[in-house]
């Protein structure tokens, strides 16, 4: 449902141990944000359905492109190299020529076109050359086209959102917990310094910049920053402009 609710422990057992005898108007929350369903309510095959009909749909298409597999952060975590690296200009050409000729197999209607790496925003020359080649591309066969970033967020500028303005974006952003477990974690590999506060003021900066865009915060859990989640909830309420 894309939904979160901030709850309590008192809240957790009256759910856990609801009865008919209980007042359910006030889990209206938990209702209408998909949390609990009626009993014959079957969500694994409400599921299963809509992969398959995710999987089979030829009116959309979903491709993307890695601008680099290097990165800005030392998150000890990860699972890339972060070898210095850019997309040469052989496989953007070849990511557009797979474009093009999947169009003329399935004729979709909607492109999906995803911008991942490493951090892709390292290299903006890379992704304002195609979307600029994906928006001509578009006009000539007439499909609409909507790009996701997964990025840190820490190089989002006014640059990049000027040449975003006028598309359908959507940000994939991730926190590893509050500011203190946040900056453990998520350090510019330049100067080790914590980047929870640059990722806040890039949020803002896009829902300023871009009130269309649809930003979607991830939040890596683990036992050592779980009691600290609200606080992210917290100043995330805080920023100006909230969507």
């Amino acid at each position: 449902t894309n939904s979160f609710v901030v709850t309590t422990s008192q809240m957790k057992e009256k759910i856990v141990n609801y009865s008919d005898d209980d007042d359910i108007a006030s889990l209206n929350k938990f209702v209408d944000n998909g949390f609990i369903v009626e009993d014959d309510d079957d969500e694994l095959n409400d599921y299963l359905n809509s992969v398959l009909r995710h999987r089979f749909d030829t009116t959309s298409y979903m491709v993307g492109i890695n601008p680099t597999i290097d990165c800005n952060l030392n998150c000890w975590y990860c699972y890339e190299k972060h070898i210095p690296s850019k997309a040469s200009k052989e496989i953007i050409e070849n990511t557009l020529k797979h474009i093009a000729v999947q169009y003329e197999k399935q004729r979709f209607s909607h492109l999906t076109f995803a911008f991942f790496g490493g951090e892709p925003l390292l290299y903006v020359d890379v992704i304002e050359r195609v979307i600029s080649r994906i928006k001509q591309m578009s006009k000539e066969k007439g499909f609409s086209v909507s790009y996701g970033f997964t990025t840190n967020a820490t190089l989002i500028d006014e640059k990049l959102l000027s040449i975003l303005e006028y598309e359908n974006v959507t940000f994939q952003i991730t926190l590893d917990g509050n500011q203190k477990n946040h900056n453990r974690v998520r350090k510019l590999k330049s100067d080790g310094s914590g980047t929870y506060r640059m990722i806040l003021d890039a949020i803002s900066l896009i829902l300023t910049k871009l009130p269309g865009a649809s930003v979607r915060v991830r939040i890596n859990v683990s036992i050592k920053n779980v009691d600290g989640l609200n606080d992210i909830v917290d100043d995330i309420s805080q920023i100006p402009n909230n969507q």
